[in-house]
């Protein structure tokens, strides 16, 4: 009898501490954006949900490209600043490898500016005509130098402007336009050629071996 009365005590000592534990909204984890779990949702509901926000909160926040608009202005101002310093090295230099490498950006970048601009025309794009002032400022700056100078000028701002052109296409193969994005693609390889041609340039500076 004894035996009974203690077991029968003991359930109603679980049951007490079961219907209070059901009472108490379970606490969110510090720095938590999950939902807090309701007085008496049910454990599987709950923790569906938290998988929930757990799957939400790992998609990507974005592809980091710049909006297709942006890109058009960026890319065209570009390549017509290259071929307004290629058009400059042309006349200027007397080095034969940067007239080899003035005559192919002026003929690369003349034939990618064209499909850009007919791209741009198809999806209501505006298509800039002009450099920007930073640009202007870098043209002036070169049309004052002359012989080694120019040549060693010249060299280094085609190294800078590609390793730029390269990072801008290749954010761009992420476009939300995906004919953009395609062209994009296509157009990257050559860029690269042109940066590796670049890196290749005199720049009057010397290496001095570690």
């Amino acid at each position: 009898m004894n035996r009974s009365l203690q077991y029968f005590s003991l359930a109603l000592a679980v049951a007490a501490a079961l219907g209070l534990y059901s009472q108490i909204p379970a606490q969110p984890r510090p720095g938590s954006s999950h939902h807090e779990r309701e007085a008496g949702e049910p454990a599987a509901l709950f923790f569906a949900q938290d998988a929930r926000d757990n799957r939400s909160s790992s998609k990507p926040s974005g592809s980091g490209a710049p909006d297709p608009a942006t890109f058009v202005k960026q890319a065209t101002q570009a390549a017509m600043a290259e071929m307004e310093l290629a058009q400059l090295a042309e006349d200027k230099t007397q080095d034969p490898r940067i007239q080899s490498f003035a005559q192919r950006m002026v003929r690369d970048h003349s034939a990618a500016n064209e499909e850009l601009e007919s791209l741009a025309r198809t999806k209501g794009w505006a298509v800039p005509t002009t450099l920007d002032a930073r640009q202007k400022a870098t043209l002036e700056k070169l049309q004052a130098k002359s012989g080694a100078d120019f040549d060693a000028a010249f060299a280094r701002q085609m190294h800078d402007d590609h390793a730029k052109a390269v990072a801008l296409f290749e954010s761009a193969t992420r476009s939300s336009d995906a004919e953009l994005a395609s062209w994009a693609v296509k157009t990257l390889p050559t860029l690269k050629q042109h940066q590796h041609l670049a890196d290749a340039l005199p720049t009057g500076v010397s290496k001095v071996a570690p």
